[in-house]
């Protein structure tokens, strides 16, 4: 009886199948889902305010001088979007390395590592390569999902480019990949602070 009754369950469950295909709902259903927008990032007003004043900043109350910059270049921030999370790491000349989220967290003081103090004096180098294939900007967007955008300050202004993370061949990418590695050498630093303070 048990026998007879999940086969007959089976055939409807199957007749529906063939039904919805028939149709075209289960392929609408699954193009649906394919669709979906990604999860995107909320930036926090204390982000917004921090990422803008990075942005807008003199390089002149740093006490840096126009003189003691390669190519003008003071500063870089260099943005990942992670779908979810907006990250901004900024490098700045004196040395100063530190990271922003979109979720309102500030991580200071990330120089005293060297793989990362490491790899932020070799993006650093980089930047003079990059500022020509970077344009002015006077506003300051956000990169699209799955991308990083580059951010060059200058004495002679802010000027910044966008690529895709991932499988880039273009001139930029040996920088954007450099700010990929940045951004998980960071992450997986301050894990490993975090595991030894629970030690």
């Amino acid at each position: 009886m048990k026998l007879k009754y999940l086969t007959v369950v089976a055939l409807i469950l199957a007749g529906v199948l063939l039904i919805e295909v028939k149709l075209g709902l289960v392929s609408f259903r699954w193009k649906a889902n394919a669709n979906k927008p990604p999860t995107k990032f909320v930036p926090s007003p204390a982000f917004i305010n921090k990422r803008n004043g990075i942005l807008t900043l003199d390089p002149n109350s740093l006490g840096l001088r126009q003189n003691d910059c390669t190519s003008g270049i003071w500063g870089l921030m260099l943005e990942r979007n992670r779908g979810s999370m907006l990250e901004s790491m900024v490098v700045l000349k004196d040395g100063t390395i530190r990271m922003l989220t979109s979720q309102g967290r500030t991580f200071v003081g990330l120089e005293q590592y060297s793989e990362i103090a490491d790899l932020a004096k070799r993006l650093f180098s980089m930047a003079a390569e990059m500022k020509p294939l970077c344009t002015k900007m006077t506003e300051y967007p956000y990169p699209k999902a799955g991308c990083v955008r580059l951010y060059v300050l200058t004495f002679d202004g802010v000027f910044s480019a966008e690529t895709y993370a991932q499988h880039s061949r273009d001139a930029l990418s040996p920088i954007f990949y450099e700010a990929w590695y940045l951004s998980d050498t960071i992450h997986r630093e301050l894990k490993w602070q975090q595991v030894r303070r629970n030690n």
